[in-house]
């Protein structure tokens, strides 16, 4: 029975689904930003964007602690584990990662994208150091550099069994914690902070802690509040926009209002993914199709969508749109440019990042590891 619970929470459409709105999130404040620093006079109603949507990053590292449980907490003390979940981690984030950055670096070497970062530290950018965001080649590779940060913190955790998997992660949250309250002085600039302050220390490490947390309860199945209505998600959502249309989180997107930031987004967070997983446990919740099929394509979309924005923005909206000053105009292309990266989001996906990540993984899974997978199953 416990088998057959595993097997059937490894993959949740309902993650899939919130994947999705995260990442449309990003892309609409992302969108609305370039467009709003791109030398035009557009004030239209897509700005509002510019104020609202940067939660999708701490939904993402709420489901990325979820992910991790749900596929890899079954392997834990079974010997080799801990090596093949790192491989197949870096496989996974660095392979897509790669590609955009040398369709980048094309971009750059040519001419073809102009307006992009002119002080990153190139060699760190493609080894997902950590660095402050402004010194990352691709906009949001600072998040990925935390991702890969994770994945070394869980493996960890890994190594230490199923016994004090669960004590390593609530130590790991409470020395994040302690350090924030009482020995981190977030009122001095972001610049002049120490590295293993701003990076090793950061409480967005809650996020996933918290990710990880509720992939034990749903492995479990454990769901005390008898939740019924889809609803519920919607106005998780709704509580995220309204808050971010208030002065409350004027600062919250930088240093010094990272530590609430992350109590409040990082707690909806947990919760709208908790709902959502329990909702399609217990109630079969089923989301659009296409919702599922952005969330599968998530990853494409987060890391090519600064790319086509810029170029988008450089080539077209700037000179040839922007001194129309026509609201109608604006609009269309605003509409067009979204559209545009689903879909071509969707296209990387099926035919670059699943038809790699598979390659390598046929790589790295020889006919050995084949039949000890075999033999311990």
């Amino acid at each position: 029975m416990m088998q057959n619970a595993a097997a059937d929470t490894q993959k949740l459409m309902s993650i899939q689904a919130i994947r999705a709105v995260a990442a449309l999130f990003i892309l609409l404040i992302h969108t609305a930003m370039s467009i709003n620093a791109g030398g035009s006079s557009y004030d239209g109603w897509f700005l509002i964007f510019s104020r609202i949507g940067f939660f999708g990053v701490d939904i993402f590292f709420v489901v990325s602690g979820l992910v991790m449980v749900l596929t890899s907490h079954q392997y834990i003390g079974k010997p080799g584990s801990t090596k093949k979940f790192l491989i197949k981690r870096i496989f996974r984030i660095y392979s897509s990662y790669w590609i955009v950055l040398i369709a980048l670096f094309a971009l750059l070497s040519t001419g073809l994208l102009t307006i992009w970062r002119t002080d990153p530290i190139v060699s760190s950018s493609i080894l997902l150091a950590p660095l402050p965001q402004k010194q990352q080649m691709l906009p949001v590779a600072w998040t990925l550099a935390f991702e890969v940060f994770f994945y070394l913190m869980f493996a960890l955790a890994m190594l230490c069994g199923k016994r004090l998997f669960l004590p390593f992660l609530l130590t790991w949250a409470s020395i994040v914690i302690i350090c924030n309250i009482f020995f981190i002085d977030r009122s001095q600039p972001q610049e002049f902070v120490p590295l293993y302050i701003f990076f090793y220390l950061s409480p967005l490490q809650l996020e996933f802690i918290g990710g990880c947390l509720v992939g034990l309860l749903v492995k479990n199945r454990y769901f005390p509040l008898p939740l019924k209505s889809p609803w519920l998600i919607v106005g998780i959502l709704l509580l995220f926009i309204l808050v971010n249309l208030t002065s409350w989180f004027s600062n919250w997107g930088n240093w010094h209002g990272e530590f609430p930031r992350t109590i409040f987004y990082g707690t909806l967070s947990v919760i709208l993914v908790y709902v959502a997983a329990q909702l399609e446990i217990t109630k079969n919740l089923r989301f659009p199709a296409l919702l599922n099929r952005i969330g599968d394509a998530s990853y494409s979309l987060y890391l090519i969508h600064p790319i086509i924005i810029l170029l988008s923005v450089e080539h077209i909206y700037t000179p040839l749109l922007s001194p129309l000053e026509s609201p109608l105009v604006d609009n269309v292309f605003i509409g067009s440019l979204l559209a545009t990266i689903i879909i071509y989001s969707l296209i990387h996906y099926r035919f670059i990042e699943r038809p790699v990540l598979r390659l390598l993984t046929k790589i790295i899974t020889s006919p050995k590891s084949k039949k000890t997978s075999s033999l311990s199953s």
